[in-house]
């Protein structure tokens, strides 16, 4: 035998209500949470406005040491590059270690890097059939998939792999170095 469902009347509240009491409980708690939530709030408001101030009165002076830093890189870079022999040692080494640091010359990640029109590459990579592996919905170049692609040996005319060449400078006394990109060097110095 089916049980019907019964629908309460209009007005008619099957659950048991809640007193007065425990409605003001409710009520004392939903505002306390509310005043300290505000004051939170302002409190975040008051530390990020500090945090800002902070930030643009140190902006000129960091400015002003990277300005300094990046100078010193490529004058750095000018020398050992008017001096490479001795340097690198006739081309044996790559990086120099003296008593307060090291420096020297390393690639890059390798890079999928469109020399052509990217419609035109597209429209090959759909006459080669190979959209499925090297195209993304819209079509868009899949850059991973066709690095891949590139480093097994296969090739596709208008792209090519590009390994960028950094000169860095890591002094012993910081934790991270500097480096720049030696194209970059080179269209600073006015070489090719």
């Amino acid at each position: 035998m089916v049980k019907k469902k019964v629908k309460a009347k209009v007005g008619e509240n099957r659950s048991p209500q809640l007193t007065g009491e425990q409605i003001q409980y409710i009520e004392e708690r939903i505002a306390s949470i509310g005043s300290a939530k505000r004051s939170l709030d302002e409190l975040q408001a008051q530390m990020d406005q500090q945090i800002e101030e902070v930030r643009e009165s140190f902006r000129s002076r960091t400015q002003q040491s990277a300005t300094v830093v990046q100078e010193k890189l490529d004058e750095l870079y000018q020398f050992c590059e008017e001096n490479a022999e001795a340097v690198t040692q006739g081309g044996l080494q790559q990086s120099v270690k003296v008593s307060n640091g090291q420096l020297g010359w390393r690639l890059g990640n390798t890079t999928v890097e469109v020399i052509e029109a990217e419609d035109s590459v597209i429209a090959r990579i759909k006459q080669r059939s190979l959209s499925r592996k090297l195209l993304i919905q819209t079509p868009r170049l899949n850059k991973i998939a066709i690095k891949a692609f590139l480093e097994a040996g296969c090739r596709i005319k208008g792209v090519v792999l590009k390994t960028p060449q950094r000169f860095f400078v890591k002094p012993s006394e910081t934790v991270e170095g500097v480096s720049k990109d030696v194209q970059t060097l080179q269209k600073l110095s006015g070489k090719k």
